[in-house]
């Protein structure tokens, strides 16, 4: 499991995607402790949606807003 290079840190922090994950996508009770030892408390995400893969732009790069409105939707 690694954070995504491109946005560690650019958003909000209940939007930090993850990526790297083969096979069962893990839970939250497996994810906090891995953000714990990488994060300040105040940026570990309160709530954490599993997405088979991240929104991407024509260009490739990342979705931000589509990540926004995903959440916003949730």
């Amino acid at each position: 499991m690694r954070f995504h290079s491109k946005d560690r840190g650019t958003l909000r922090p209940s939007l930090n995607p993850v990526t790297g994950v083969e096979g069962d996508l893990p839970n939250s009770e497996e994810l906090r402790p891995f953000t714990a030892r990488r994060l300040a408390n105040y940026k570990i995400a309160k709530q954490i949606t599993a997405l088979d893969e991240l929104p991407l732009l024509a260009n490739g790069e990342v979705d931000k807003q589509a990540l926004r409105e995903l959440h916003d939707s949730s």
